[in-house]
């Protein structure tokens, strides 16, 4: 038997290259072309068992190509790649005599796979499928000529699965955050019951729990020692688990058929190269090949999500480092401010514990802690080192370091929510603090719990013009300003504990 012949339609020489060395590797006698013209002008010479085009390209569009080309080479396999991937897209290239349609970056696999299951089809006998006339005729292989058309039907949901899980990007998310948001969506799918994420601990080997489903929480950076799971990350496909291996993902899962799949099939030593986990019912049929399938579209998808969160929370996190830097640094020109923040921050934890606060909330107070005062990098050194008690104009001076953090924070990641904790921290209950004098519930929470630690901090330090207050001083001085100066039941908590409970 023959080579089948392949043709390879693509404007970005790298991609057509790539994607004619992948399909040689298979056996395949393979042209590729950069040029759409130069492609038809083959065709009409000599008629491929398969063409490989991409989309949008510059003298014609992927369909114009596949349509002029069908009038040479009706019984042609086509194939349309491209990174400008919409359910819109799909519908117009299947109906328009497309046989499969992949996105960018595609997977290798995929390519592989796609192209075998079309050049096998071409090799059916032509009787098998009805001839249509005029330049839609086809052979072995068979248009969807209605939307009924299982491939058709199955492209629509998977792209319709991969955009819905794109869409998280448009969300406030934490990486954390990412199975539990999608939780919906994959029980919609795959009938799941619970799903989990493991990422790599590291180039040492073993996993941690990086987001989970199920009810139960579980501390962050949970450690699991799953062989099943080095498995899924090193064949690079969607498996079914075997339970005796999976055993360490029981407590997060059911007892119904377990199936994983790699989040970044194609590098699996990165960082980010997570596995999704799904658990069914109990008492449910094992997932099929075409299950398996879709479970890799989405973990792919969601793949795509996670790296991007993730790339965006390391560079957050360089930024936050960078500010606190600067802000250990603003302490360490006056013995008077020394460590405050890292004080601060340790009681803001601490009270927040005490009055239950989210995960979520302790993170953003944490990082707030970090940042509070960044804005007296700009208050002048004869202000701030001044000796003596500040008059009135130094402490407007002293009070403007609020507006000039909440300048120089930007409002990306977390720092959309840490903003407002820096802005209002020294608001009163009262209506009488600055910088905009909110009173009440007016003040945001997370900000009228770092007003009180911070006020204790401050107390309990000395300053130029007074000796530090012993804590139980400060704590009775925070007891009777409560619905003053400070929240009445955030002061209540901190005083009742004594103040210093973090620093004991």
């Amino acid at each position: 038997m023959s080579q089948p012949t392949v043709f390879v339609v693509d404007d970005e020489e790298q991609i057509c290259s790539l994607l004619q060395r992948i399909l040689a590797r298979e056996g395949y006698d393979v042209q590729a072309f950069h040029a759409p013209l130069a492609a038809l002008a083959a065709v009409q010479r000599r008629a491929p068992d398969l063409l490989v085009t991409d989309l949008m390209m510059p003298e014609m569009s992927g369909l114009e190509l596949i349509a002029r080309a069908r009038a040479h080479a009706p019984h042609m396999g086509t194939i349309v790649i491209t990174g400008y991937a919409s359910i819109d897209n799909v519908v117009g290239a299947l109906r328009s005599g497309v046989d499969d349609f992949v996105t960018k970056p595609f997977s290798v696999t995929e390519i592989r796979a796609v192209a075998a299951r079309l050049l096998e089809a071409a090799r059916e006998p032509a009787a098998a499928v009805p001839a249509a006339s005029g330049a839609a005729r086809r052979s072995g292989i068979g248009r969807p000529d209605d939307a009924e058309s299982p491939m058709l039907a199955r492209r629509l949901s998977e792209m319709s699965l991969t955009e819905r899980l794109h869409g998280l990007l448009s969300e406030d998310l934490h990486s954390r955050d990412l199975v539990p948001r999608s939780a919906e969506l994959l029980r919609g799918a795959f009938g799941a019951s619970h799903a989990l994420l493991v990422v790599p601990q590291g180039r040492d080997g073993g996993y941690e729990l990086h987001g989970v489903t199920a009810p139960a929480q579980v501390s962050a950076d949970t450690e699991i020692d799953c062989p099943a799971l080095l498995f899924v990350t090193e064949s690079g496909s969607p498996s079914l688990l075997d339970a005796d291996l999976a055993g360490p993902l029981l407590p997060w899962l059911d007892a119904g058929p377990l199936a994983a799949a790699p989040l970044a099939p194609r590098a699996p030593a990165s960082i980010d190269s997570g596995v999704l986990v799904l658990a069914l019912p109990e008492g449910s049929a094992d997932p099929g090949t075409g299950d398996l399938r879709r479970l890799g579209v989405a973990a792919s998808a969601l793949g795509d999500v996670f790296r991007a969160l993730r790339t965006a929370e390391r560079a957050e996190e360089a930024y936050l480092d960078s500010l606190t830097d600067i802000v250990t640094a603003t302490e360490g020109r006056t013995p008077w401010f020394a460590h405050h923040s890292e004080r601060v921050r340790r009681l803001s934890l601490d009270l927040g514990r005490a009055v239950g606060l989210a995960e979520r909330d302790l993170e953003l107070l944490d990082c707030a802690a970090r940042v509070l005062d960044l804005g007296r990098v700009e208050i002048p050194d004869d202000v701030l080192m001044k000796p003596g008690r500040p008059n009135a104009a130094e402490w407007r001076i002293l009070r403007r370091h609020v507006n000039v953090a909440d300048t120089l924070l930007r409002p990306v990641g977390r720092l959309r929510h840490v903003k407002p904790v820096v802005r209002h921290h020294h608001e009163n209950w009262d209506g009488s603090g600055y910088p905009d004098a909110r009173r009440g519930n007016e003040i945001p929470y997370l900000a009228a719990l770092v007003r009180v630690t911070d006020a204790y901090a401050a107390l309990t330090s000395p300053r130029s013009w007074r000796p530090a207050l012993p804590a139980a001083d400060a704590c009775e001085k925070i007891r009777e300003l409560a619905g003053r100066h400070f929240h009445p039941e955030l002061a209540s908590v901190f005083a009742e504990r004594g103040g210093e409970a973090a620093d004991r």
